[in-house]
């Protein structure tokens, strides 16, 4: 694994084609939620044993966070690129491997979960500054296996995630919704614009 990136050139731009191949989308998200010891970038190298564990795992997340961002932005300058993890905390540092403190100059917007802690919530919000941040709603259960009636969203609930969030609400999932949230997807969208 390699733990340093050389951040001044993404070299070849590979990511050229692959762009291509995926109809060279305007958003770029990437769906990060890797404990710190079982993700990509976790590393036992001697720079990053130097270093607390979770703090050396984060930071080659945030250093190949870079390299996504400078590489996308070399193909389309106008490709936004955004990250979809868990809220600021301590704990979420570990177990999905972020620290929006070391990503936050580096993604378009941030997307984070579908439940509202309040604590990380604000601790989010007031990292991400100008950068605007996506909420999540969810039906739950969301496994396409479970027999149990899924609990749908409300105008209400939607109406607190539209206002806890800076850039929108992202709903999961599409297929399971019903009439019922599907009319409360449309009251809220009439309210927001």
């Amino acid at each position: 694994l390699v733990t340093r990136f050389q951040l001044d050139d993404p070299g070849p731009c590979e990511g050229e084609n692959w762009m291509k191949k995926a109809g060279n989308p305007p958003v770029v998200e990437w769906d990060y939620e890797y404990g710190y010891s079982t993700g990509p970038f976790s590393c036992y190298c001697s720079v990053c044993s130097k270093k607390s564990d979770v703090v050396s795992r984060n930071q080659n997340m945030a250093d190949f966070t870079k390299l996504i961002r400078k590489a996308l932005k070399k193909h389309n300058s106008k490709t936004l690129f955004s990250i979809y993890s868990a809220y600021q905390s301590e704990k979420n540092k570990h177990v999905y491997g972020i620290d929006w403190n070391m990503v936050k100059d580096s993604v378009d917007y941030a997307i984070c979960g579908y439940g509202r802690p309040e604590k990380e919530l604000a601790e989010t919000l007031d990292i991400m500054g100008k950068t605007p941040l996506m909420t999540g709603a969810i039906v739950t259960p969301y496994d396409s296996n479970s027999r149990a009636y899924p609990r749908q969203f409300t105008a209400a609930w939607l109406l607190r995630r539209a206002v806890d969030s800076t850039g929108g609400i992202l709903l999961y999932q599409y297929t399971i919704l019903d009439g019922h949230s599907l009319s409360a997807c449309a009251k809220v969208s009439q309210i927001m614009e």
